[in-house]
This record gives C-alpha cells, structure tokens and sequence, in this order.
C-alpha cells in the first residue's frame, strides 16, 4: 500500500532564482513488502465517473523533476519524495480542479492517485 501526496505551490528556501513554485510529491510505502516506484503522472478526469473508471482526457508523464530517480526501490515505511517545476501550463490544468497525480508501482497495474488541490491562502 503506498499513500500518495501532491501539494502545488511548494517555495524553497532560500528561493532559487525567480522565486519558482513547485508541485511537492511524497509517495509513503504504508504496506508489508517494499515495492518499485516506476512512473510519475499526471492526469486530467472530466468527471468522477471517469475517474472511478481510469479515463483522463489527458496524460502526462513527469520526467523532469528534483528528487530520487525512477525506478526506486521503496522499503517498508520508507518515502520518496520529489519537487516538479510549476509553470503556466501546470497552472491552468490546477485551475480546471480536475487535476490528478498518479505514482505508478511494480505491484499494481494502475496508479495510485492523490487529487492536485490548489493551496488555499489565509490572510
């Protein structure tokens, strides 16, 4: 069992040149036997419907990205953990709030989902 996490508008700090926002993901192996991480994605469902039924309109497989390289192998409580660039093309599919990223493993023959869910700002 793995859980997934993927929260945009992560900062580094101290921030890199151009103060650039990132997509935070963390895969934690929760189950009793490690696994290989294979494949990043990101997916875009229409509706929950297609969701539920693995049909995104649209697929993205994540290649470049700051962190561990695929394939890892993931033991038993241990987290991989990784930070993607955001850029405006990320930023319009986060708007559409269909957003979808999908951590891919050798025990399954689909991905584990975490929904992409804009950061709320407090004030």
């Amino acid at each position: 069992h793995l859980r997934v996490s993927a929260l945009p508008g992560t900062k580094q700090m101290p921030p890199p040149a151009g103060n650039p926002t990132f997509l935070s993901v963390s895969v934690r192996n929760v189950g009793t036997a490690p696994t290989t991480l294979t494949n990043l994605s990101l997916q875009v469902y229409d509706s929950r419907w297609k969701r539920m039924r693995h049909m995104a309109s649209s697929n993205f497989v994540v290649v470049n990205y700051v962190g561990p390289a695929l394939p890892f192998k993931l033991d038993v409580g241990a987290e991989w953990r990784a930070f993607m660039r955001q850029d405006e093309g990320f930023d319009e599919l986060l708007a559409t709030g269909k957003l979808w990223c999908g951590v891919w493993h050798s025990f399954s023959t689909k991905a584990v989902e975490s929904k992409v869910v804009q950061p709320r700002i407090k004030m």
